[in-house]
């Protein structure tokens, strides 16, 4: 198949992994391979229950090593342009603004710089906690070449994401390569609260009495202020050579999705904003990957009899928030990650030559 388009790799479908499947016919490994890029193939999304397939195009499952190739390409890239020339330290630089399922993400990336997307490890300052409001926290990896920072944001007012966002990518000498952003459990969280137990409504509607508070946050989440901040936003890091990605929410119980940011996804269609959908990967899998219908975070480094203490946990928490069970622990995470991955590095997966990779 042809190398997914920027995003494209969002719309496809869950297949049970051919070591899973009772049935060890119903997928055969040369379909699966099909849908993937690289030497590495599946790599191992194939220890997880369930495998992500594109439709009708291919990605790359990234590992350290051609993790670490990106970045040198990048950097490269942006050398010969001389974007990078007065900077004294050159590295790529990729920021985070949002809660713990956002960090959960950043956690996925580091596990796959680690080595190991089913193990772990993610120890470092930032994974598998940090909830210090407004405050970054930086990770280094490649001997420096590629920096996270993570920063913890409630919504987009507490702590004002807009100036944060115009401080990293207009005002400092030192400008990331993209910034990610999303908002909306701590948005809903009040409401959220007074319904523990209820699952909310994927949609939500003025004229519902069941979901009409949740329409009132939403709709003050896309508000005529905060439309124009992100458009000037958008404008102003499209000129400083920053990209803003909006990551949309994925499937919860506390609330619905495409409540939360469908009319912030209409407001942003058209400007300078790429929107990351996590809708589509995490609809048919949000029960079985999240432990309280929300979260899939997982603990930071830990062994094989530590991992297998911690899916047991996780099943026993599933149960106790309603949930029947809880398999493949990181299965949805790690998808998160690799999609994410996929578009930031978009540029170095098709190459100067198409169809030829670089790795």
């Amino acid at each position: 198949f042809p190398k997914c388009d920027l995003y494209s790799d969002k719309r496809g479908s869950w297949v049970t992994t051919p070591d899973h499947s009772p049935n060890k016919s119903n997928i055969r490994y040369l379909e699966v391979e099909e849908h993937f890029i690289g030497d590495s193939g599946p790599g191992e999304a194939l220890y997880f229950d369930q495998l992500w397939i594109p439709h009708n195009c291919s990605y790359h499952r990234f590992t350290n090593h051609t993790l670490h190739k990106c970045v040198k390409y990048l950097l490269k890239e942006k050398e010969e342009f001389g974007s990078i020339e007065h900077v004294e330290k050159q590295r790529i630089r990729i920021m985070f603004l949002g809660d713990s399922t956002t960090r959960a993400i950043f956690c996925g990336i580091t596990r796959i710089i680690a080595g190991s997307e089913v193990y772990g490890p993610c120890q470092n300052i930032v994974c598998p906690s940090n909830n210090d409001v407004g405050i970054g926290k930086t990770v280094e990896f490649f001997d420096g070449l590629l920096e996270m920072t993570f920063v913890y944001v409630h919504t987009y007012d507490y702590p004002r994401v807009d100036w944060i966002i115009y401080d990293m990518a207009v005002t400092s000498a030192d400008k990331p390569f993209a910034i990610i952003m999303n908002t909306g459990a701590w948005s809903f969280d009040g409401i959220a609260r007074q319904h523990m137990g209820v699952e909310a409504k994927e949609y939500c509607d003025d004229n519902d009495n069941t979901t009409l508070e949740y329409s009132q946050i939403a709709r003050g989440r896309a508000s005529v202020e905060f439309n124009k901040s992100m458009w000037e936003l958008g404008e102003a890091a499209h000129e400083a050579g920053v990209r803003l990605i909006y990551r949309n929410n994925h499937y919860n119980t506390r609330f619905g999705a495409h409540c939360a940011d469908d009319r912030i996804e209409a407001a942003l269609k058209g400007s300078r904003w790429e929107i990351w959908d996590n809708r589509e990967m995490s609809r048919d899998v949000w029960r079985e990957q999240t432990f309280d219908g929300l979260h899939f975070d997982r603990g930071s480094i830990h062994t094989y009899e530590e991992h297998v203490e911690l899916v047991q946990t996780k099943i026993y928490n599933s149960i106790f928030w309603g949930f029947k069970h809880w398999p493949s622990a990181g299965q949805l995470e790690m998808q998160l990650s690799q999609s994410l991955l996929q578009s930031l590095f978009h540029d170095c997966l098709m190459g100067s030559v198409p169809n030829k990779l670089l790795f």
